[in-house]
């Protein structure tokens, strides 16, 4: 019983964290990325 209550309870997790995900794109994980770094005061290294 408590097992299949977990199977249950993780499958549906997974089902909303795929459809969350699937609707992230690459640009804006880069463009959070650029700017966290930015607060932080990373720079890129110029040639």
């Amino acid at each position: 019983m408590v097992n299949a209550a977990l199977f249950d309870a993780m499958r549906e997790a997974e089902a909303l964290l795929i459809e969350r995900l699937g609707a992230v794109t690459l640009a804006e994980l880069a463009e959070q990325f650029d700017d966290i770094a930015t607060r932080k005061g990373y720079q890129l290294p110029t040639p």
